[in-house]
């Protein structure tokens, strides 16, 4: 499970590894947590923590300029 609240992660979903920002809903039982995207095209979605893998956190972002 995510050791933070809120940050963004690599998620296996579906057969394919994604990047998403994750965040616990505070209160939760089970525990559930908001999946969202930075890309205005991809809505936010809940799901149960138990029911998505995370792989690992991401701790740097790199790119052109």
């Amino acid at each position: 499970s995510p050791e933070r609240r809120v940050g963004i992660y690599v998620v296996a979903m579906e057969d394919m590894a994604v990047v998403k920002r994750l965040e616990l809903i505070p209160g939760s039982r089970p525990t559930r947590i908001r999946i969202s995207s930075d890309n205005p095209l991809h809505q936010a979605y809940e799901a149960h923590l138990a029911d998505v893998q995370v792989v690992g956190w991401v701790s740097a972002v790199v790119s052109r300029m």
